[in-house]
């Protein structure tokens, strides 16, 4: 795969969006240690000064400037809600939907939504977090994608995975 910065296929929000939330949402939801906000928080510093689009980049650090990560780390959920905070100041700037607390909650808090349909035997569909971007992006196939998936199924669904991919 021929990643660049001068592609804008490659580095645009609709491509890396999806994934950068959803792993900001999921660290800062089970940091429940010190060791891990801090590491949520050395995420966030990496993500703020390593993405492409210069304006997103302006963002982001501003938006850090005005509301400090840092200051949520004595708080139960407190980075989780610091990452909503942001994800919906920025959907507000798009005009995106906004989510309230208790749906980001129950997303990323809640098992069920995990296990519920993950790769269940009669779905030939993966979850809607891969379908975009294999749709999208079919040069995505150079990306492993890793799940906990149960052992005795694990080569089944794998090569379904596979296969949809290719």
């Amino acid at each position: 795969m021929n990643i660049s910065r001068n592609n804008h296929l490659n580095s645009g929000p609709k491509l890396f969006g999806p994934g950068n939330w959803h792993s900001l949402h999921l660290m800062a939801a089970n940091a429940n240690t010190t060791e891990t906000k801090k590491s949520v928080l050395w995420f966030i510093k990496i993500l703020s000064n390593n993405f492409y689009c210069l304006k997103c980049k302006e963002d982001f650090l501003e938006y850090i400037k005005k509301d400090n990560p840092s200051l949520y780390i004595n708080q139960k959920e407190g980075l989780f809600y610091w990452s909503y905070n942001f994800h919906n100041s920025v959907n507000k700037k798009l005009n995106k939907p906004i989510m309230s607390y208790e749906e980001a909650k129950k997303l990323y808090f809640s098992p069920e939504v995990c296990v519920e349909h993950c790769f269940e035997e009669e779905s030939e569909e993966l979850p809607t977090i891969f379908q975009k971007e294999i749709i999208e992006h079919k040069n995505l196939n150079d990306f492993k994608v890793q799940k906990v998936i149960p052992k005795d199924n694990q080569k089944k669904k794998i090569s379904k995975i596979e296969a949809y991919i290719k």
